[in-house]
């Protein structure tokens, strides 16, 4: 490439001057090219298809304890109306109103459900658990709840018989729940073959407390939650025995009325029953430090 250069220098002619002539278009300037702005087509976008939800079957448990409509993302009563129906049920008069199990909703349906006298026993499906994201990467939104309207100026009790919980991870106790991503559930599971006393709580993503109690196995157990404004109370005892507070758990801007009731799962096996004893609406605690109202 540079020998060709050299010899077209050394070939070239010369003016009169000795100079090289200049090419005339050098001295010109390129006229300037005015574009126009080029107007993207718009772009529709392909519509969604989404598949019909599958709805659970109900023939295994009792058509009066299904009732016909699923709990919602969002309670729908007001504060004034929970006061009402509180004050129908006679709690303004007296210290507990026990509630019947046919009046909660199922947040999902147990393999089975059946009454004993005044106990519920449930049958929980193998696999079903709550839980969101934290440590294990998953979802789960499946776990059995019978679930019914909790008044902000209540507390509510759950009853249950520990000694059915004999599979890893298998547990019973008491679930509030705002929506499927805010809610908390409180009670005894069984790890690493002891039982132990817990709870998740659950804003966006559940985080996990626990305490071994193995003197819990064949009690029992009462779990307790109870509102402030901006927090829930948790405690639990072992049948006539002292209370024990788990958690103060922060919910800040609870609804008037959020949903609470009994709850059990199962995350690896088949053929949990626990036998729930009671569910009631009492008076809310006052002092950490003191016991709760009778």
């Amino acid at each position: 490439m540079s020998g060709a250069v050299g010899a077209s220098g050394a070939g070239g002619g010369d003016d009169g001057d000795g100079g090289r002539m200049p090419r005339a278009d050098a001295e010109r300037e390129p006229a300037p090219i005015e574009l126009a702005p080029i107007e993207p087509a718009p772009i529709e976008p392909a519509p969604i298809e989404l598949a019909p939800a599958e709805r659970v079957p109900a023939e295994a448990v009792p058509a009066e304890l299904v009732p016909a409509e699923p709990v919602p993302a969002e309670p729908r009563a007001s504060e004034a109306a929970a006061a009402e129906g509180l004050a129908a049920a006679g709690l303004a008069a007296a210290d507990r109103v026990r509630v019947d199990w046919t009046v909660g909703t199922w947040t999902h349906r147990p393999a089975d459900v059946r009454r004993e006298g005044d106990a519920l026993v449930v049958r929980a499906v193998e696999g079903s658990d709550f839980w969101r994201s934290t440590y294990y990467g998953f979802v789960h939104d499946d776990g059995h709840a019978l679930l019914t309207e909790w008044p902000a100026r209540a507390a509510v009790e759950v009853g249950f018989d520990a000694s059915a919980l004999t599979g890893l991870y298998d547990q019973a106790g008491l679930l509030l729940r705002v929506g499927p991503d805010r809610w908390i559930k409180a009670g005894v599971e069984l790890n690493d073959g002891v039982p132990h006393v817990g709870a998740v709580v659950t804003d966006g993503r559940s985080d996990w407390s626990l305490a071994p109690v193995p003197e819990w196995a064949d009690e029992v157990v009462t779990i307790r939650a109870s509102r402030t404004p901006d927090a829930v109370v948790l405690r639990a005892r072992a049948g006539g025995g002292p209370w024990r507070t788990l958690r103060v758990a922060p919910f800040a801007e609870l609804p008037a009325t959020a949903w609470a009731g009994p709850m059990v799962c199962s995350p690896t096996r088949d053929g949990l029953e626990v036998r729930f004893t009671g569910w009631s609406w009492t008076e809310p605690d006052t002092d950490l430090h003191e016991d709760p109202p009778a």
